[in-house]
């Protein structure tokens, strides 16, 4: 054989053993696939008022082979007391580079007023345990479309409105030329955590006349599980309101009454910002002497 000749056979037997060697190293590489690796890395509020509350679930995927893998999607389904509350799906394509990570958040919003009118009795509950279970959808070459489950059990705090309700009218001293009265308003806090009345605007109307109306700061702090009365002074004068109301104060009769306000509210809860709650109640009162 030439020196040509030999030369070509060896380029010859080294392509082919280097095509060999690589393609041995991918298949190895390619049995060697694994399932990716989903975990919750974190899940704290996001926002939390009287209305609503935020969830935000951050779920590391960990890549554990030498190619990336893309995720497809994923599906999930949150439980509130042991019961399916809100399901869905989402396509969220996504490439994991190999042996790497990515973190995928998943946001869950739920209406305090959804989850009373579903569960009933969780309204006398200060929490309630919740399971979101989710699936994730990979497309991983050989091994094909991948699930891969996840779920992280939790507790979630059931935030209730405050009540406000009209206490009593009582007068308080009554001359020919005015009276001096008090009106109390009632707060009643069902939840297992105090709330601060940092602000009040208020008008009370009676029998359409407008009787006292303004605003006070620092009102009063409603601790947890308990009733506070607020005290709102009212001073008549019978030249300016005219001496019907003498009437109205010296008679028996009930007394029609519409209270109109609104309170700047706050909590001990991190996650709680400020909120203003508008009041508005109509009825008929007796006068207490």
């Amino acid at each position: 054989m030439s020196k040509l000749g030999k030369h070509i056979l060896f380029n010859t037997i080294l392509i082919f053993g280097i095509i060999f060697l690589n393609c041995a190293t991918v298949n190895q590489m390619l049995n060697s696939l694994q399932r990716p690796n989903v975990t919750v890395d974190r899940v704290h509020i996001s926002g939390l008022s009287f209305e609503n509350i935020d969830l935000l679930f951050d779920l590391k995927i960990n890549n554990p082979n030498a190619i990336k893998i893309s995720l497809a999607g994923f599906d999930y389904d949150f439980f509130l007391n042991g019961n399916s509350f809100v399901k869905g799906q989402q396509d969220k394509g996504l490439s994991i580079e190999a042996s790497g990570e990515s973190i995928v958040q998943i946001p869950i919003s739920l209406r305090f007023a959804d989850v009373y009118q579903t569960y009933n009795s969780l309204k006398k509950n200060d929490s309630t345990d919740y399971e979101l279970k989710l699936g994730f959808a990979f497309d991983i070459p050989v091994l094909g479309d991948v699930r891969v489950p996840v779920s992280q059990k939790g507790m979630l705090p059931m935030v209730k409105l405050p009540s406000f309700s009209i206490h009593s009218l009582k007068l308080d001293r009554l001359t020919l030329g005015g009276a001096d009265l008090k009106l109390q308003l009632a707060v009643d806090n069902s939840n297992s955590f105090g709330l601060n009345l940092d602000k009040m605007n208020y008008r009370f109307n009676v029998n359409g006349q407008s009787w006292v109306n303004g605003a006070s700061q620092n009102v009063k702090q409603v601790h947890q599980k308990e009733r506070t009365i607020i005290d709102i002074p009212i001073s008549l004068n019978f030249f300016e309101v005219g001496q019907s109301v003498y009437q109205l104060l010296t008679g028996n009769s009930q007394l029609n009454y519409n209270f109109t306000g609104d309170f700047d509210v706050s909590t001990s809860l991190m996650q709680f910002g400020e909120v203003n709650l508008p009041v508005e109640k109509t009825g008929s009162i007796s006068l207490d002497k």
